[in-house]
């Protein structure tokens, strides 16, 4: 979107370095006896700062964060919770679905995790178009994801957005459940990822 023409030029421009540099390997990096770099070859001398090198990566983990703030989460205008526009994409159960929100990395933001069955179901519209009774930013790709609410001591319930209503399922049961993962943002992070948005949807 408004990020990803700038992002795809700044990862050709990395990957290339990445060439280039691998036909200097042997030679940055490594420094003679007496602590002065070795200079065998003058073609294959260091030509690209290792400060140079950081700053690149640098801004392609600035301008992922950016295009993740537009694209990959979603910010709920009536619960003000943020969520992640997709899910982990396989069955999980729902250890593992705990799991792996509790170690997502989504839009420069660290503390994901699982929903309660009452956060799924705010997510509910049920006249939206599609398979899912989702808002329309969602990318998920079965019905059922899971949440953190217990039914018993061997089981927890998710929300089918298929037929609109929640399921109970044992922990280990994987067959079209996902992994959705949320947070609650903090009011400069809501304003940002507004601003962002906002400035994305006028181009």
């Amino acid at each position: 979107m408004c990020c990803r023409s700038a992002l795809r030029r700044l990862r050709f421009l990395a990957l290339l370095i990445a060439v280039l540099l691998g036909t200097t390997t042997g030679v940055i990096g490594q420094t003679s006896p007496a602590g002065e770099a070795k200079d065998e070859n003058p073609l294959l001398a260091p030509f690209i700062s290792r400060a140079f090198i950081d700053s690149i990566v640098e801004d392609l983990g600035q301008l992922q964060i950016e295009e993740e703030r537009v694209d990959g989460v979603y910010l709920d205008p009536k619960t003000l919770l943020l969520w992640a526009a997709e899910d982990n994409a396989r069955d999980i159960d729902w250890h593992r679905a705990a799991t792996y929100c509790n170690r997502l990395v989504l839009a420069g933001y660290e503390d994901w995790r699982l929903p309660s069955l009452e956060e799924l179901e705010t997510l509910l519209r049920p006249m939206a178009q599609g398979a899912y009774n989702l808002p329309p930013r969602f990318q998920l790709t079965a019905c059922c994801p899971w949440s953190t609410t217990r039914k018993d001591e061997k089981s927890a319930w998710n929300f089918n957005f298929q037929f609109s209503k929640p399921f109970s399922g044992s922990f280990s049961y994987t067959f079209d459940h996902r992994a959705l993962c949320v947070r609650t943002p903090q009011e400069e992070e809501r304003l940002l990822i507004e601003g962002l948005q906002k400035e994305a949807r006028k181009k």
